[in-house]
């Protein structure tokens, strides 16, 4: 009786329609309650101090001064032994360069490079995450943005999350700040589409291109592998730039992981 009940109602246009959205919703349905499972927060390191390594925290900043310095402070208050923080002036026009130089002139771990001219057929950001790697002297590099604020254990848990998960680039989803009513309307989408439509398992458990995630706020890797893959060099004319270096990552046959860092960092877009 019910496959004749599904017969009927697939003649019927209107009942085909129905049959089609009923599939899908429990698709959707089935794949976010997978995603539950695999959509881990990172545990922070636990080895021995004189194992961790280096690491170059990389900020590009263009007219961020209101900003940068909360980000730069709490970068610097990290519990981690041994780090730099690589920030970039994309020639700003606003105070964003003072505040810079004020700040490393407190604190040595901070340097401050200023961008060269935009050459043909870059985009912005990429060129500025060029030029930081190519000057940082970190291990391992995490890319970031200058409107994040940083939990003090931050470094901590990308070193944690990438042991944990045994992945050569780990990006964290941010914890999103909500102020306005449009953006409490709003923002909360950026963690239900993905949490719908893309199969976590498969970020990490497949070597498709397809199947990648990333946030430029949060980009985790060695240096080693971020040159491997030529880097921002290699998505150099895209806007979508995090996306692009994950599908790249993946296509030279490197792993990743995409996880929850609500616990790890903030960002209000």
């Amino acid at each position: 009786m019910f496959a004749i009940s599904v017969i009927k109602l697939l003649r019927d246009p209107a009942g085909t329609y129905t049959a089609f959205w009923l599939a899908f919703s429990l698709l959707l349905l089935l794949n976010t309650t997978v995603n539950l499972f695999f959509f881990r927060k990172p545990r922070a390191s636990i080895i021995p101090n004189d194992q961790l390594p280096f690491i170059s925290v990389l900020v590009p900043a263009r007219n961020e001064e209101q900003n940068i310095e909360p980000c730069i402070r709490s970068l610097l208050a990290q519990n981690y032994p041994n780090f730099e923080v690589v920030a970039l002036d994309d020639n700003s026009e606003d105070a964003t360069y003072d505040l810079l130089c004020r700040m490393r002139d407190q604190d040595y771990r901070l340097r401050v490079l200023v961008g060269a001219q935009l050459p043909d057929g870059w985009c912005g950001k990429p060129h500025a995450c060029w030029q930081m790697a190519n000057a940082a002297s970190g291990e391992y590099l995490l890319l970031t943005d200058a409107d994040c604020i940083f939990s003090p254990d931050a470094l901590l848990f990308a070193v944690g999350a990438q042991r944990q998960s045994d992945s050569d680039v780990i990006s964290l989803m941010p914890d999103y700040v909500a102020v306005t009513f449009l953006e409490k309307l709003l923002i909360p989408l950026l963690v239900v589409i993905p949490m719908a439509f893309l199969p976590f398992a498969l970020i990490r458990g497949t070597s498709l291109p397809a199947f990648s995630a990333a946030n430029g706020a949060f980009i985790f890797m060695s240096r080693h592998d971020y040159f491997d893959i030529d880097g921002h060099r290699a998505t150099k004319h895209e806007l979508t730039e995090d996306i692009k270096l994950a599908q790249l990552a993946k296509r030279r046959g490197k792993t990743l992981s995409y996880l929850d860092g609500r616990n790890v960092y903030r960002v209000r877009m």
